[in-house]
């Protein structure tokens, strides 16, 4: 059977967020050649996912270089922003 993506409704996707506490944060490295993947731990506020990090950690540094996209991967709900 083949995977497919399917979108699901906003009130939905916070229930599976709020139900967990641990993700993946994809981005492109200083470059924008090789993609990084970092588990993080998050909770969800309202309608924010809030994600502490180091000052000097590869997070902290790919959040200060906005022009690349940043993609969060919780069990069963991504989200691309």
């Amino acid at each position: 059977m083949p995977n497919s993506v399917d979108t699901m409704a906003v009130a939905e996707c916070r229930e599976l967020l709020d139900g967990h506490h641990f993700g993946r944060i994809c981005f492109m490295d200083h470059v924008g050649v090789l993609p990084s993947i970092v588990p993080v731990n998050y909770l969800l506020d309202e309608d924010h996912i809030v994600i502490r990090t180091d000052a000097g950690s590869k997070l902290a540094a790919a959040v200060r270089n906005v022009m690349y996209r940043v993609t969060f991967n919780a069990p069963n709900c991504v989200w691309k922003g």
